[in-house]
């Protein structure tokens, strides 16, 4: 039984697809911040199933829930779920590279796809004004400043060479696993760096609060 279609990301098409609802479920609760709905979807093209998540978006003025209520974009939870790269907390100009990597990737353009990651990195470096010229000197700047470690550090200097292979004409060719993990290794580097480290910024804060009120 059909019940509509959702925008979703296919992981088997690597494509974006208007996928059949098969079946979906909400969890609506006050505050409707905590609300949310579970969906159950098959691609059209490959008819592989997929599940997604979507949160409730509160119109003005909402005071009860009902069936015209407003719910983000679907996210794939499975299989394979979207990573966290859409958090606010990424700055904007980062996240938009990442976001056309992402788009790159799916659309088989392994080599934009892999020169967008590495602009990601090098906003990233202006995001935090480093006072170097190049990427090479940024990602050195950031690690001497603790922003990055040096694992991260690694995983950005393989991205920057890469990137200087797919951003000039020096015949690299590119394969979707190796676009693929490159991207990987720039989300990871951008959720660290933003998402997880205030996450742990306000852990800290909240224990030391905890503390001085025991």
């Amino acid at each position: 039984m059909r019940l509509g279609s959702l925008l979703i990301d296919c992981t088997h098409c690597q494509a974006r697809v208007n996928a059949d609802v098969l079946g979906i479920a909400d969890h609506t609760v006050e505050p409707w911040d905590d609300s949310y709905q579970i969906a159950l979807l098959r691609c059209p093209a490959c008819n592989h199933l997929l599940v997604s998540h979507q949160e409730l978006l509160k119109p003005a003025g909402l005071e009860s829930f009902d069936d015209d209520a407003l719910w983000s974009d679907a996210s794939r939870i499975w299989p394979e779920p979207t990573s966290q790269l859409l958090a606010l907390s990424i700055p904007e100009k980062i996240r938009n590279c990442l976001l056309e990597a992402r788009k790159c990737l799916h659309a088989t353009a392994y080599t934009a796809c892999v020169a967008m990651s590495g602009r990601a990195i090098e906003a990233m470096c202006r995001h935090f004004g480093t006072k170097r010229e190049t990427l090479f000197e940024g990602l050195k700047e950031l690690h001497e400043r603790g922003v990055i470690d040096k694992r991260l550090y690694e995983w950005g200097d393989e991205l920057r060479k890469h990137r200087n292979l797919a951003a000039h004409a020096s015949g690299a060719d590119f394969n979707r696993i190796d676009a693929k993990d490159l991207f990987d290794f720039s989300i990871a580097i951008c959720e660290y760096v933003f998402v997880l480290t205030a996450k742990f910024d306000e852990f800290k804060k909240r224990q030391t609060f905890q503390e001085q009120g025991s």
